[in-house]
C-alpha cells in the first residue's frame, strides 16, 4: 500500500466518525517534538477555529518555525538552532472538516501555506530533526535565520524542551 494511503486509512480508523472536525499532525521516526507540543497546539485551537471559518470550516494549518537540527556524520555531529522559512513536516498540524481526507499527508509541507491559511508560530523551540544521508531531507538545511546559542545553551534546551541528553544523541 502506498504510504499516504496507508496513513489516511490509519487516520480514518482512529478518528471519531461523529466529530465534524479532524485535527492531525505529522512526526517522522527520526525527529522529535517538544514535550509541550500538544499543550501548545491546544492553546492555538481557538485561533485556528476562527481561521477555519466557523460553521462551514475550511482546512487550516499550524506549524512551528523554531527548532533544532542534528547535523553531520557520526564523527562530526553538532546541533544548530534556527527559524525555518517554510513549514516543516515535523509537527505540521492540520485542522479540517471530517469530510476531508487527512490533508496533513496530502499536501507537500513546504507548499501547504499555498493551499490553506497557515499559522506559523515562531515561539518556543518546538522541533528536533536529524539531517543525514538515510532520510528524505536530502541532507540540506534550509534556514531563514540561525539562532546563536552556545553549546551549553543547546544542551540545556535539549533537556528542557525535549527531555533528551545531548551526549546520548551525539553518540548515536
Amino acid at each position: 500500500m502506498h504510504h499516504r494511503d496507508a496513513v489516511a486509512e490509519a487516520f480514518d480508523e482512529v478518528f471519531d466518525r461523529q466529530t465534524p472536525i479532524r485535527f492531525s499532525f505529522r512526526l517522522d521516526d527520526d525527529d522529535a517534538l517538544a514535550i509541550d507540543y500538544i499543550t501548545q497546539v491546544r492553546e492555538k485551537l481557538p485561533q485556528l477555529l476562527l481561521m477555519s471559518g466557523g460553521l462551514d470550516p475550511k482546512p487550516v494549518c499550524l506549524t512551528f518555525s523554531k527548532g533544532l537540527s542534528l547535523l553531520g556524520p557520526p564523527d562530526n555531529r553538532h546541533f544548530v538552532a534556527a527559524y525555518e522559512r517554510s513549514p516543516m513536516a515535523i509537527g505540521l498540524a492540520v485542522l479540517a472538516p471530517a469530510r476531508c481526507r487527512p490533508l496533513v499527508m496530502n499536501i507537500p509541507h513546504m507548499k501547504i501555506q499555498t493551499a490553506m491559511p497557515t499559522l506559523m508560530d515562531p515561539g518556543p523551540l518546538m522541533t528536533l530533526r536529524t539531517l543525514h544521508d538515510n532520510n528524505d531531507s536530502m541532507s540540506r538545511l534550509f534556514l531563514e535565520k540561525r539562532i546563536d546559542l552556545s553549546d551549553e545553551a543547546l544542551k540545556t534546551a535539549l533537556k528542557a524542551r525535549f527531555m533528551l541528553d545531548a551526549a546520548c544523541l551525539l553518540a548515536l
